[in-house]
């Protein structure tokens, strides 16, 4: 599987896991380069793409769907025949029947402008320490 279809097959797959009402991978994925994850031992593939999915919390109807922002890195290990996948789910707007609008408050929210920044910040310190993770013995 390619690197631009591994990353929209787990963004999907994603969307059907929250029983997401809607989704949209956006069209443009970016691959990190060794700088970006410095950690991470070199030549690692690492992608990284971003859309939104509309969703409710728990057991809430349709009316109480929210629209986050999901943030996806794939971190391809194929030594391993390993994907790591990290998200990041930002709120973007809370329907004002949604449980979380009892706590954010119910509209637009601001959190998804600064969580791309957030989300490369938590990647730049990705690192494995232990490879025997996944069977190795290297």
């Amino acid at each position: 599987m390619t690197d631009q279809e591994v990353a929209s097959l787990l963004f999907s797959d994603l969307a059907c896991a929250n029983d997401a009402l809607s989704s949209h991978l956006d069209s443009s994925q970016e691959h990190l380069t060794d700088a970006d994850v410095p950690e991470m031992a070199p030549g690692t593939t690492v992608i990284m793409a971003s859309g939104q999915q509309q969703v409710s919390k728990g057991r809430q109807g349709p009316d109480a769907a929210n629209t986050v922002q999901l943030l996806l890195a794939v971190v391809r290990l194929p030594a391993h025949a390993t994907d790591i996948v990290l998200t990041l789910n930002t709120p973007m707007d809370i329907s004002p029947h949604s449980a979380a609008a009892e706590h954010a408050g119910a509209g637009t929210r601001g959190a998804h402008l600064t969580a791309a920044a957030l989300f490369r910040s938590m990647l730049g310190t990705l690192a494995i320490r232990d490879y025997t993770l996944f069977g190795a013995t290297t």
